[in-house]
């Protein structure tokens, strides 16, 4: 059963809140003064504004990290900010990324936009066999064994790190000490966002190019397998995802399809998460709440 993106939101919040103990006082947003003959209605707990700031952070950082690390599952979670007339099947090619990937015969999609801190919109590809509904960006209904997609982002590598940064205090210090802050950041990420588990996180190369493999199991016995590639501006991730049985009974026509990439003067992904962590290490790392 597929999960709404708002009771979606609503999960995130509630992990945070209850993981955090940052409680918002609901019921108490007015309250009676009993020491004179009227009610008095306080403003709006310091408390409340700080744990409403924090739940938009959170949702920021998560929202960011579904370009690279994939730690969610965009088939449900993901809702298009701007969808265009362009129909995509077979090969495609993104000439402001230089990526060039053959989809796999028969599955259909839409190109998707979605917009950067800095205003600006990069295109995100999603097919399925089974297609994409346009004014959601989910796969349409049908089969379970084809319910799955394979799906496109960029990511300025610029945009990456900001919205964690802004949130350090709530990140676990064991992050920070971690030989690898960045991909310890995205498992937790991952796991306290969505509740799922990374099972696994390596570098392999396709094609003679260095990339990241990361493999998820979510809630709903639904599957993430995930590779992330570098040019000097942008990470370029590449999801397939869907209900495990269907990952698993697609997982072969998904790798004919990635071994087709083709990327114009990549980098080497590893080197940039090198970077990553030295700029994590170099946060000062503030007292945990």
């Amino acid at each position: 059963m597929k999960m709404h993106n708002g009771a979606m939101i609503l999960k995130i919040c509630f992990i945070f809140l209850i993981q955090y103990k940052i409680y918002i006082p609901i019921l108490h947003l007015a309250v009676v003064d009993r020491t004179r003959n009227c009610t008095r209605v306080h403003t709006l707990s310091v408390y409340a504004v700080v744990s409403i700031v924090t739940i938009l952070l959170i949702l920021s950082a998560i929202s960011n990290h579904m370009i690279i690390a994939q730690t969610t599952n965009t088939s449900n979670f993901s809702l298009p900010e701007k969808v265009d007339s362009l129909k995509i099947s077979g090969l495609y090619h993104d000439p402001n990324t230089g990526m060039q990937l053959q989809f796999p015969a028969g599955w259909v999609g839409v190109r998707l936009y979605e917009y950067q801190q800095n205003g600006s919109a990069l295109p995100k590809i999603k097919v399925s066999p089974l297609g994409i509904d346009p004014l959601t960006g989910q796969v349409k209904d049908g089969n379970t064994l084809e319910s799955v997609a394979i799906t496109l982002s960029t990511q300025n590598t610029s945009e990456l790190l900001p919205p964690w940064k802004q949130m350090k205090k709530y990140i676990p210090p064991s992050v920070f000490s971690s030989a690898t802050p960045y991909l310890d950041l995205m498992k937790w990420g991952a796991e306290q966002g969505f509740g799922c588990k990374v099972m696994s996180q390596s570098f392999t190369k396709i094609k003679d190019i260095n990339t990241l493999e990361e493999i998820m199991q979510c809630p709903g016995d639904r599957k993430n397998v995930s590779y992330s590639f570098a040019t000097e501006k942008y990470i370029l991730g590449i999801l397939f995802d869907g209900p495990t049985e269907a990952v698993d009974h697609n997982m072969q026509i998904f790798k004919t399809s990635i071994d087709s990439i083709d990327i114009e003067m990549p980098v080497d992904i590893s080197n940039k998460i090198a970077g990553f962590d030295l700029e994590i290490k170099g946060w000062n790392i503030p007292n945990q709440l």
